[in-house]
């Protein structure tokens, strides 16, 4: 944080804000988009205080959920970021590389659709609760 302060202070606010103040809104705007889209609003199994055993990762395919972008701009710019349910279930292969993976997933959702329709549920529902407790289906 002191590095951070230090370089606003010797290169000047409004010279950090022109050079990184873009980047960093449309990064954060992305990051809101694909973080949420990963394990939000999937129906979950709960231990209630029972003793369980770990998924094994292709399993784990049931409990996420991945945006389909363009694959230029999946593959260029969010290298294969979005490809969250392959990244699960092929843990030791790189991002990078998962687009070499012939699987197609399951929970695979176009991007714009998947944001339409998260927008449309309140928050506290989109964050706190399931598709099978709120009944809205993204």
């Amino acid at each position: 944080m002191i590095v951070y302060l230090a370089i606003g202070y010797w290169v000047g606010p409004l010279l950090l804000l022109k050079c990184v103040g873009l980047g960093a809104y449309l990064s954060l705007m992305m990051q809101d988009i694909i973080i949420l889209s990963q394990h939000t609003h999937i129906p979950m199994e709960l231990s209630h205080g029972q003793k369980v055993s770990p998924f094994t990762p292709f399993e784990q395919e049931l409990f996420t959920r991945s945006l389909m972008f363009p694959k230029w701009f999946s593959r260029l710019v969010l290298l294969n970021l979005d490809a969250h349910e392959l990244h699960h279930m092929y843990a030791r292969v790189p991002g990078y590389r998962l687009h070499h993976i012939e699987y197609t997933p399951h929970h695979e959702v176009a991007w714009w659709r998947w944001l339409w329709q998260a927008k449309q549920i309140p928050g506290e529902v989109f964050l706190f609760q399931n598709s099978h407790q709120s009944g809205f289906d993204i």
